[in-house]
C-alpha cells in the first residue's frame, strides 16, 4: 500500500484465518484503494502539527 496508511483491526486477537478478521481488511483494503490523492506520513504529521 506504499504510503498510504490506516488503523486495522489487531489480527493478534484473531485466531487465523477468521472470517470477520479477513471482511474487515478487505474494506480497509478497498476504502484505501478508492482515496483520490495521495496521503503520507509528511502530509499526517503536517496536519498533527497544525
Amino acid at each position: 500500500m506504499g504510503n498510504r496508511w490506516t488503523i486495522s483491526p489487531n489480527p493478534g486477537i484473531f485466531p487465523p484465518g477468521d472470517r470477520m478478521l479477513e471482511k474487515c481488511l478487505e474494506q480497509l483494503e478497498n476504502i484505501i484503494c478508492n482515496i483520490n490523492g495521495v496521503y503520507t506520513n509528511k502530509l499526517l504529521e503536517k496536519t498533527r502539527k497544525e
